[in-house]
């Protein structure tokens, strides 16, 4: 891939509305480098962890969905096409996610709790 546009590149070029990603990165109040490192040709074909993924979408205002299938393509990984998450199950994902690990434990035992007492008053479903 190297010497080659990559996806990722193909990508913020389509999003950035002419901005460089070290523009991108400081009207975000990101730390220079915190997008453009995963962009440079040594990384390139590596797969970045989640975080990094959402901050590209959100940085860009692009769907994660597609910020992931560029990542994937220039990591040579093949996705599995599946449904899109509906808005509001999308929304859950996303303030799950901003929670630290003891309130996502929490969310989770919520959750379960609110399950429990759905069966309980409607064993059917």
């Amino acid at each position: 891939m190297t010497g080659h546009r990559s996806h990722a590149d193909a990508l913020v070029e389509r999003y950035s509305a002419g901005r460089s990603i070290r523009e991108l990165e400081r009207g975000h109040g990101l730390q220079p480098g915190a997008l453009a490192n995963h962009l440079k040709p040594s990384v390139r074909g590596g797969f970045p962890r989640l975080e990094i993924l959402e901050r590209f979408a959100e940085v860009l205002d692009a769907p994660l969905k597609e910020v992931t299938a560029a990542f994937a393509k220039d990591a040579r990984l093949e996705l599995f096409d599946s449904e899109p998450l509906s808005p509001d199950t999308e929304q859950l994902v996303n303030l799950y996610h901003q929670l630290d690990p003891t309130r996502k434990d929490l969310a989770r035992a919520t959750l379960r709790a609110i399950l429990d007492q759905q069966h309980a008053e409607h064993p059917e479903t």
